[in-house]
């Protein structure tokens, strides 16, 4: 019974990871990933715990020092314009399997046709980045005006603690 149980196991397994590989992480790393940004920055796209379909993981992998935040933003944008048509709780911001931050799927859904400038958007995002509690991490402009470089010094540390990131 109980090799029955693991082989059972190790086949939802694998399954859940063609899955995971068919649906999101191929198609979207197939659109995004250039042969260029292939060499700075590497990704995984999968469902949270390979079939929590309420939840996709963005796994930042590796990403060299010479990939500054907006470019990260732009994949972001990217990101969430390949997801659009997906019905999902969270995206779960991760760095080398460690889950760090969430954005709540609808805000993902409509930064996908969102008419901001790449500016707009990096100084605007953090007020919206989660902890893994559904709290905000960051204070934003609704919590007394903030300036566009605090605004941008937010984005910064955002960056900074998602993978080591900066402008």
């Amino acid at each position: 019974m109980k090799t029955k149980l693991f082989n059972l196991t190790i086949v939802a397994l694998i399954l859940g990871g063609f899955w995971n590989y068919f649906t999101l992480h191929r198609p979207i790393t197939e659109v995004l990933i250039d042969p260029e940004t292939a060499k700075q920055i590497e990704i995984r796209v999968h469902y949270q715990w390979l079939f929590n379909v309420n939840n996709i993981v963005l796994d930042l992998r590796r990403v060299s020092p010479e990939i500054k935040a907006a470019r990260m933003t732009r994949l972001l944008v990217d990101v969430s314009k390949q997801l659009r048509n997906k019905s999902f709780s969270h995206l779960i911001l991760a760095y080398d399997g460690d889950s760090k931050f969430m954005l709540d799927g609808r805000y993902v859904r409509d930064l996908a046709d969102s008419p901001q400038s790449l500016l707009s958007i990096m100084s605007t995002m953090p007020p919206r980045v989660l902890n893994l509690e559904g709290d905000p991490v960051f204070r934003g402009a609704n919590h007394g005006g903030l300036s566009i470089v605090e605004e941008l010094n937010d984005a910064d540390q955002f960056h900074s603690q998602w993978y080591g990131g900066s402008r």
